[in-house]
């Protein structure tokens, strides 16, 4: 009896997968199995908090609003104080699971200058914007300053389960929410601050990265992307064991697996990094999602356009070679 429900399980978990998917339909399924979410950013306003000049650059802090709504998006633009030229390249940077945006921007978790920058994030933004681009940095919601005040006074490390499981109720994601919303961010950034709207990158890590990750799939003006913690397969990862329930999108197998959808993205610019202890994402995985994606940018005559980056770490940023990957990849001219 058990054998047989393991064998329907392991059923359950394979995708359905139709190979004459295009990339179109690849964009148009998984944006409406996220939830449909607008990603128009054209009714906005803002409001600037704070500026602070540090050593190689400048960090300021803003409010931005959209559509009408009272739900406030705090973000950090981080500036390069001596740039290459007038016009940089523009990089999003997105956190994962911690203690919000103040994690990957140089501050600790009161807000405070970080000096060590020791932790799983390694504050990547900060590295990014001394590599010469102009990075923006989003809070995103149920973590941060932007959790629930229920999770806050419960002393919770987040709020994505409520807020997850709202959006389920409603037939939508909070990855889809978050997403869309982060396009928003990405696309007021572009128009707005003074960077290269030919040359926009994208890096995010774990829950991060998944936003960075399906953004680029649905918006085609990204140019490079960088994913670390994030890419595998669904069946050795979410599925093989107990994950944030904003990690699963329902419907999400009858278009692929995850290398099948980020497969999408070629032949622009890819780069994955990953630890060999991952425990969340294991390596054998990761393998089998670069192997798959080298023969995708392979057979499409862009094998340089993919890259991949294993370091002997665990759950947690590198960067070794990411920094400079995606600076090289976005200063071409």
């Amino acid at each position: 009896m058990l054998d047989s429900l393991d064998r329907f399980y392991q059923q359950v978990c394979e995708t359905t997968l139709r190979e004459t998917f295009s990339k179109k339909e690849i964009r148009t399924n998984l944006h409406m199995l996220l939830g449909n979410f607008s990603h128009d950013f054209s009714h906005h306003r803002v409001k600037k908090i704070e500026e602070v000049a540090l050593a190689d650059y400048k960090r300021e802090k803003f409010l931005l609003w959209f559509d009408n709504e009272p739900l406030a998006v705090p973000v950090y633009i981080l500036t390069p104080k001596k740039p290459k030229r007038e016009m940089v390249p523009g990089v999003m940077a997105l956190h994962g699971h911690g203690y919000g945006v103040c994690e990957i921007v140089g501050l600790t978790r009161v807000g405070k200058e970080d000096e060590l920058f020791n932790g799983s994030h390694r504050h990547f933004a900060v590295s990014l914007v001394k590599q010469g681009m102009k990075v923006i940095a989003p809070e995103i919601i149920g973590y941060g300053e932007r959790m629930l005040t229920i999770d806050k006074k419960g002393d919770k490390k987040n709020s994505c389960y409520k807020l997850a499981t709202a959006f389920l109720m409603k037939g939508q994601t909070l990855a889809g929410y978050r997403i869309a919303e982060t396009a928003k961010v990405m696309r007021w950034f572009s128009a707005h601050y003074q960077v290269d709207e030919r040359q926009l990158g994208i890096m995010g890590f774990s829950g991060g990265a998944l936003i960075a990750g399906y953004l680029a799939v649905i918006e085609s003006y990204i140019k490079a992307t960088v994913l670390t913690g994030f890419t595998n397969t669904f069946k050795q990862s979410i599925l093989a064991r107990e994950h944030c329930l904003d990690n699963y999108i329902p419907g999400i197998l009858t278009i692929g697996e995850l290398p099948k959808l980020l497969a999408a993205l070629c032949p622009r610019y890819l780069h994955v990094e990953a630890g060999r202890k991952d425990h969340l994402f294991p390596e054998k995985g990761v393998k089998g999602a670069v192997s798959y994606l080298t023969q995708i940018y392979e057979k499409e005559r862009v094998g340089n356009n993919f890259t991949s980056h294993f370091f002997d770490g665990g759950h947690e940023v590198c960067g070794e070679k990411a920094f400079t990957w995606l600076s090289d990849v976005l200063m071409r001219e």
